[in-house]
């Protein structure tokens, strides 16, 4: 999917006990078509968005909109960007979500791709697609994977019904 100005990314990013642990869960019970998972190292969750702009020449930048962090059931808004697994190159004109499915829809490893010129961005998902290991940042493209357990969910922003402005 390409990412264009109009839209959103909302990055959704465990809190584990230990930093960089990954979330271990655990399975307790199955009745039916339910499964009934805990995590028992999961501490909350933090939430952040950045919207998508269209700058000159075909640019587009991510912009922090806004975050939260939750824990203990409780939500709180954070003042600053949350450190992300990636990091745009400065002039990125072309961004792409390219998404890897293994077994199922459900089963995917998911990249991040980024070029200047839409024919390098195309030519790199092709790669990519055939060799999953071609993800890497060279010359004029960037490649980045989302790390397991962290959610990268594009969302188009209406505009808002008594203004012209769109939410954030």
């Amino acid at each position: 999917m390409d990412l264009a100005a109009g839209w959103r990314l909302r990055i959704v990013v465990p809190v584990t006990a230990s930093a960089g642990e990954r979330v271990e869960t655990e399975a307790h019970q199955s009745e039916g078509n339910t499964i009934v998972l805990s995590a028992p190292n999961l501490i909350g969750y933090e939430v952040s968005y950045y919207t998508i702009e269209g700058h000159r020449k075909g640019k587009v930048r991510l912009k922090f909109a806004s975050a939260e962090m939750t824990k203990g059931g409780k939500t709180v808004p954070e003042a600053q960007a949350p450190r992300l697994s990636f990091s745009l190159p400065n002039g990125t004109k072309f961004v792409r979500l390219v998404y890897l499915v293994r077994a199922s829809r459900a089963d995917h490893n998911m990249a991040i791709a980024a070029a200047n010129s839409k024919a390098a961005l195309a030519a790199l998902t092709v790669e990519l697609r055939a060799n999953p290991s071609a993800c890497e940042s060279r010359g004029d493209v960037f490649c980045s994977w989302v790390p397991a357990g962290v959610a990268v969910r594009p969302e188009q922003l209406t505009p808002a019904k008594d203004s012209a402005a769109s939410p954030a």
